[in-house]
């Protein structure tokens, strides 16, 4: 039969009562079945479900079949929980495949529901649906396979609803599962050879269109290296404007050789961007922490992300270090994407791209001889030539010995206490000895032989450069500077070194790790925000804040029996919490428009995920094509002009909208979101403007911001502007028609209006005496108007705002 592919982004979503849709994948007999999958039930033996169980139908097992009609109009089979579960890492994709045979009437819809590590159990965000229209009506029996996307952890269980109908005779054949995971892979056996160089840094000085962020500090490209040290909580490196086609093949990878110094066991991040949107939770990989090895030393990580990056690689982004604020030495050797290729002379390069011309025209058409490990005779495998940028057809060109670092670099001692061996990295030769300039430390020594530096180091100093030289036969020579200094003992950290704590919330204790031996005593100056203590032996901070407080800095001071007195420096702020301040409120006064949508085209800056925007009319129409849909925008917030937050748009739901911003504190996260809730939006079709109250929230700058409006697909939501600014004293309404009925006794009034504000109308005889005539007037948009019955004596008439 042939096979049929749904794409639910391309036939339009069905809706689910109560449940959120995905831009899905629904393969029904896909001309291959899946290669080594794990089986979830096969029923070759009778009388066994293999722990699946059925609600509103009563399953049983014989002929290698599970049979049962269907009982009411919510059947399903379960297997909860799967035993063993399976892993699934992350990034990664489950494919359930499961046979499926329905009474020819039936034209209900076939849904999937899965348990992971996320609480919740089924649930509506776990969920993927073939609506009735596409599942086949001819009574036989098909081939289901179901792509389920972010399963997070592991997958748990799983729930096949197999339609929506009662009295429907059912036959499953079996259920498979396979994962496909990006998780990953430090130091793989096999290399790839067959790539796209997206960084190999061989030009000093030259970044090759990466950028450092600035938490990111000395960022430095030399001897084919890209260094640096972080400086913040969110160190990142950056390069955009890609352009790569990846749908040529899910075996895609991307390589990095990587190393951070000795000790650092924090987790690191890769992000992607693609034809999905840019960077966020759903387009990266983890090396969580504890992972990664912590030796000082180059390592290879692959990141097998072939079956995630959709369309084309558009932008890339490596956290080599994540969740510690101190300052961490890492390097980057080379960043390429490609693949693992047959490799008949095992030269590093794949046979396909070996043409053997003899001319070098790059990485993909290297000219070589696919049977030759060394084209040009010269020692140099042709793969390392490439590498390295030399010509691995011209003996007379190839890549010169190097010192190229230093296993722990910048290295930070600690006075009386061994160093761990501080170890040389060389390429491409064999030095005949090493020398360093100025001298090293007391205590400290380099083998002239080996590079090595060992010791104890006696007495403290500061951070210095260090130039060591290695030398080469033929009086060739290499140098690289290092950077040392040994210190006494002292506080290296806390938790979190620049807290934004809620008002009136308990804080997670803000724990100290120092280096040496344990302080004697703190105290920290000056005292703390109201409701915070430091505990003077072992220097936690623990409290509930009780006061607003602007982001100021605390000095916390270690004393030791032995070594000098040291200072660490934190960075609190008791912030206050976003307030909602309602719908229909004036409108700012002065504010930095963070997107108008004025023309045509035009997204101002922002971006989008899992959603298409449109700009028509000065309004942005965001529409949703899968779950957990974001607007994005970068590059710096202005909070100068005041930080009240005001979105103005429509919608037909009450879907609420959420937003996240990032800042000093940290990116998007639990700690910065606030949702306006369901119960304050009006799904009227008209536009209405929601406010909320950012006073005193922001940690220093805010680096981006991002609203999810709603988390399902399917849905359009209008945006006419979104602003940050100050609030205006509400305006007086302004009488623009008047006019008097003497016969009744009426008069009609039209007035300047604000929508949903509360106005009353009152007469008086002699402007000095007013009666409310009527109150509790609801504004609309603009102006409004209304006839009233007024009393005889009254001669004036005027509207007051009441709220």
């Amino acid at each position: 039969m042939k096979p049929q592919n749904y794409l639910a982004h391309a036939l339009g979503i069905c809706a689910i009562a109560g449940a959120p849709l995905f831009a899905q994948t629904v393969e029904i007999d896909p001309a291959d079945l899946l290669t080594d999958p794990t089986s979830l039930a096969d029923w070759e033996t009778d009388g066994d479900q293999q722990g699946w169980t059925g609600n509103q139908l009563t399953p049983s097992v014989a002929g290698g079949i599970l049979t049962g009609t269907t009982e009411g109009g919510d059947p399903q089979i379960i297997l909860n929980p799967l035993d063993p579960t399976i892993p699934t890492g992350t990034p990664s994709n489950v494919i359930l495949e499961f046979e499926l045979k329905r009474s020819a009437f039936d034209t209900g819809q076939i849904q999937v529901f899965w348990d992971d590590n996320n609480p919740g159990g089924f649930a509506g965000t776990r969920t993927l649906v073939l609506p009735g229209d596409q599942v086949p009506t001819d009574g036989d029996s098909h081939l289901y396979r179901f792509t389920l996307p972010n399963v997070s952890g592991s997958l748990l269980g799983l729930r096949i609803d197999p339609t929506n109908a009662a009295g429907v005779d059912l036959e499953f054949d079996n259920v498979n599962v396979k994962v496909l995971s990006g998780a990953p892979v430090i130091n793989p056996t096999d290399l790839i050879n067959n790539f796209t160089s997206l960084g190999e840094w061989n030009t000093d000085d030259e970044f090759e269109s990466w950028v450092p962020s600035t938490q990111i500090a000395s960022a430095t490209v030399t001897s084919g290296i890209l260094s640096g040290s972080t400086s913040g909580n969110d160190p990142q490196v950056v390069l955009q404007g890609l352009a790569l086609d990846t749908d040529n093949g899910a075996n895609q990878i991307i390589e990095v050789r990587f190393r951070r110094q000795i000790g650092d066991t924090t987790r690191l991040d890769l992000f992607w961007g693609d034809d999905n949107g840019g960077f966020a939770a759903d387009r990266r990989a983890i090396i969580p922490d504890n992972t990664f090895p912590d030796d000082g030393e180059f390592h290879i990580i692959q990141f097998p992300l072939g079956d995630f990056i959709t369309g084309n690689l558009a932008s890339l982004r490596l956290d080599p270090v994540t969740n510690n604020p101190n300052s961490v030495a890492f390097a980057i050797d080379y960043v390429r994407i490609g693949t693992v290729d047959a490799d008949d002379d095992n030269d590093g390069l794949a046979n396909s791209i070996e043409t053997g011309t003899g001319i070098f025209n790059g990485p993909s058409d290297t000219g070589t001889n696919p049977n030759d490990d060394d084209s040009d005779d010269d020692t140099f495998l042709d793969g390392v030539e490439v590498a390295f940028g030399t010509n691995p057809n011209d003996a007379a060109d190839f890549p010169s010995p190097a010192l190229t670092a230093y296993s722990g670099e910048p290295a930070a001692y600690l006075v009386d206490e061994a160093i761990t061996a501080n170890n040389p990295t060389v390429v491409n030769g064999t030095p005949t000895g090493f020398t360093i300039d100025p001298a090293l430390p007391t205590g400290l020594t380099l083998d002239p032989t080996s590079g090595v530096i060992t010791g104890t180091p006696t007495e403290a100093t500061d951070s210095a450069v260090y130039t060591v030289t290695a030398t080469f036969a033929g009086d060739l020579t290499s140098t690289y500077e290092i950077t040392l200094e040994v210190l006494n003992p002292s506080i290296t950290s806390y938790t979190i070194n620049s807290p934004g704590y809620d008002v009136a919330t308990k804080i997670t204790p803000n724990e100290p790790t120092t280096a040496g031996p344990a302080p004697t005593s703190y105290s920290i100056d000056p005292a703390l925000p109201t409701g915070l203590v430091i505990d003077g032996t072992t220097g936690t901070i623990t409290g509930t804040p009780t006061e607003v407080t602007p982001q100021a800095a605390y000095t916390v001071t270690t004393s030791y029996a032995s070594y000098p007195d040291t200072t660490f420096t934190l960075n609190i702020q008791i912030k206050a919490v976003p307030i909602f301040l309602g719908s229909d409120n004036e409108p700012l006064g002065v504010f930095a428009s963070l997107g108008e949508w004025e023309t045509e085209g035009d997204l101002e800056g922002w971006t989008v995920a899992r959603a298409s925007g449109t700009v028509t009319g000065g309004i942005l129409a965001f529409a949703a094509t899968g779950a957990d849909p974001q607007l994005i925008k970068g590059g710096g917030i202005d909070t100068t002009q005041g930080q009240i937050l005001e979105i103005r748009s429509r919608q037909n739901d009450t879907k609420g909208i959420q937003f996240f911003w990032a800042d000093v504190s940290g990116g998007y996260g639990g700690a910065r979101a606030f949702t306006i809730g369901s119960e304050n939006i009006n799904p009227d079709g008209e536009f209405h403007t929601y406010q909320v109250d950012m006073t005193g929230v922001f940690v220093g700058d805010v680096s981006s911001i991002r609203f999810d409006p709603g988390n399902i697909g399917g849905r359009t939501v209008d945006i006419d502007y979104i602003r940050l600014g100050t609030a205006t004293s509400p305006a007086d309404p302004l009488v623009t028609a008047f006019a008097y009925d003497s016969i009744f006794g009426e008069v009609s009034v039209t007035w300047t209006s604000v929508q949903n504000a509360q106005y009353s109308i009152e007469g008086s005889p002699d402007l000095e005496n007013w009666i409310e005539i009527e109150d509790g007037l609801t504004g609309d948009n603009g102006d409004t108007s209304g006839i009233f019955v007024v009393p005889t004596t009254d001669k004036f008439f005027r509207i007051v705002r009441q709220d």
